[in-house]
């Protein structure tokens, strides 16, 4: 019996080890759940930042094409054409007509003025007449003198 008694002493101390050795798993694993969270959220946080400056990419973008755009509108119409028909004719785009600098590369627009012309037939918009600032105002005292000095008898 007396191994008996000392049998089940040591299954109930491999028991108690066992025991500890599952809740040191359980604490591992449940470390480990606890670590994946925290980087899934810490993943999920720099997703929606890297989402975020994606945005304000595209936003800006737009933004400078819209600019870009304008500056080669009202270079068109500088060169006396409609800004509307040169990008309906126009294949292009706008980022081709533009300078390294930033500025609209005159050589390119006015090639590209001339190819729209010509598959399109346009002609330059002929300007609005421009008002005479001088018409409309009398010239007191000048137009009395010139009248009566024509009738005037020679002596």
């Amino acid at each position: 019996m007396a191994n008996d008694a000392g049998t089940e002493q040591d299954t109930g101390t491999d028991e108690s080890a066992v025991v500890e050795q599952q809740d040191s798993a359980s604490d591992a694993d449940g470390q480990q759940q606890d670590d994946k969270g925290k980087l899934s959220r810490e993943s999920a946080k720099y997703r929606s930042e890297r989402n975020a400056a994606r945005e304000e990419r595209d936003a800006l973008k737009a933004r400078v094409e819209a600019m870009q755009k304008a500056m080669v509108a009202k270079a068109v119409e500088a060169q006396g054409y409609k800004s509307a028909a040169f990008f309906a004719g126009n294949a292009g785009s706008v980022a081709e007509l533009i300078a390294e600098d930033g500025s609209v590369d005159t050589e390119k627009l006015t090639a590209a003025i001339e190819v729209v012309r010509q598959d399109f037939n346009l002609a330059p918009v002929s300007r609005a007449p421009q008002v005479d600032p001088s018409l409309g105002q009398s010239n007191a005292g000048t137009a009395d003198d010139s009248w009566v000095n024509a009738f005037k008898a020679e002596q």
